[in-house]
């Protein structure tokens, strides 16, 4: 955890809190970062191939400005287990979420403000309009996944690839403006080169139930970048 705390540049000065849980036999690792006294309670949920390491610049500042952070590797991604970055049903992260709220109550800890990116964004926008009586006071989304770019290319893609190999290379993009940090998501010891496409099956599976969902009345706000793709 020392070399995994220094490549990362997670916060060390602060308190910390591990939450280790199994969810359907698979281990899923959970990070809680507090400093003394803290004005909210977070939960911080990864995009997919990403996870709490990579978040380390964002923890840092949430931390900083005296929140409590709490983040869960999904399974698969990051410290946690499970085939990396595969699940074949969308729901198997919406498990998670669930248990890693479970785990929280349990050491009465209760986030009222979740941010998600992508996937994540995606699972806790799923998970609020499936569960609906949830206390939280605001949902966060950071480029969330509905639709990817290139949607029905990428399905047309899917059902031809799919014939033939069961992934494909995952193609790298300039996804944020810090040169810091695209370079370390590409060496990222813990990311993965190639997409499992049990994966991208039940992304195409998820969104068809997600478009059935009922509105929510909760506050969310959406944050979504600007800069075209390279």
């Amino acid at each position: 955890m020392h070399h995994y705390f220094r490549y990362y540049g997670l916060p060390t000065t602060i308190h910390y809190s591990r939450f280790p849980m199994s969810v359907d036999g698979d281990f899923v690792f959970m990070q809680r970062f507090t400093p003394p006294q803290p004005k909210e309670e977070i939960l911080l949920l990864h995009g997919f191939m990403e996870h709490v390491g990579m978040l380390a610049p964002f923890i840092r500042s949430l931390t900083e400005q005296g929140n409590s952070v709490s983040a869960v590797d999904f399974q698969g991604h990051g410290l946690s287990g499970g085939e990396r970055h595969r699940v074949d049903n969308f729901r198997e992260y919406g498990e998670t979420l669930g248990k890693a709220l479970e785990k929280l109550r349990e050491a009465d800890i209760h986030p009222r403000v979740i941010i998600g990116h992508s996937t994540g964004a995606g699972v806790a926008a799923h998970y609020i309009l499936s569960e609906r009586n949830l206390q939280w006071r605001k949902l966060i989304l950071v480029a969330p996944l509905a639709r990817s770019r290139g949607w029905q290319p990428a399905k047309l893609g899917y059902y031809a690839a799919n014939m033939f190999v069961e992934e494909i290379p995952r193609r790298y993009h300039h996804n944020s403006s810090d040169p810091t940090y695209v370079e370390k998501q590409r060496s990222d010891p813990l990311q993965s080169g190639h997409i499992p496409l049990a994966w991208v099956r039940a992304m195409f599976e998820w969104e068809k139930r997600f478009r059935k969902l009922a509105p929510h009345s909760m506050d969310v706000d959406i944050i979504q970048g600007q800069m075209t793709k390279q």
